[in-house]
């Protein structure tokens, strides 16, 4: 914790001289995981204008959390009042295996369902996870008013006010990718082709 201040406390005079910057801290994944984000989103909700940086994945297996790394992620977020941005790894919106990296990959609509729903029904970390880990997109629903997994729901009206403050976005290497899925489970509208003829 003290080693994480002094972190925190040199960058902050650093983007203070810069000014208008809202910072993303990331804790490296280890066998001191579930410590280091603790004590790392206890410290940023104690300052201003900072957040958590969640990496999801990368270019090998082992730079992938576990489905109950992630949710202790986004519950300690949740219970600091810190704001979180997710990264890496989000190419698709449901968890995966990927024959790439030979692990699964996380989604996108699962993190952030996950978060969202954690938020607003309390989810314990075993509840979060299971969120996390499903891997059939048929559990995943939205309406023009809601998004549901399963028997949980939240608003469009909530989602928006949680993407305000605490689940701010998610950064993926591919633009195609999840619009491509989005598209293929009826989720993004499909978009019409140009006539070359014409």
């Amino acid at each position: 914790a003290g080693r994480i201040r002094k972190v925190l406390d040199a960058a902050g005079e650093r983007i203070a001289a810069v000014g208008g910057l809202m910072p993303f801290y990331e804790a490296p994944l280890g066998p001191d995981w579930d410590d280091t984000v603790q004590a790392t989103c206890a410290a940023l909700a104690r300052r201003e204008r900072s957040g958590f940086k969640l990496r999801c994945g990368g270019v090998e297996a082992a730079t992938f959390p576990s489905p109950a790394q992630v949710a202790l992620a986004l519950l300690a977020c949740r219970d600091a009042g810190v704001p979180l941005k997710a990264t890496a790894g989000l190419h698709h919106p449901i968890r995966h295996f990927s024959s790439s990296v030979q692990t699964k990959m996380h989604g996108f609509l699962n993190v952030f369902g996950a978060g969202l729903l954690a938020h607003i029904y309390h989810l314990s970390l075993e509840e979060t996870a299971t969120i996390l880990a499903d891997e059939d997109s048929l559990h995943f629903t939205f309406t023009s008013h809601d998004f549901s997994w399963k028997r949980f729901h939240i608003t469009a009206e909530h989602i928006d006010m949680l993407r305000q403050r605490a689940l701010i976005s998610y950064g993926s290497c591919s633009f195609n990718e999840p619009r491509a899925d989005l598209r293929a489970m009826g989720l993004l509208a499909q978009v019409p082709q140009k006539d070359n003829a014409a």
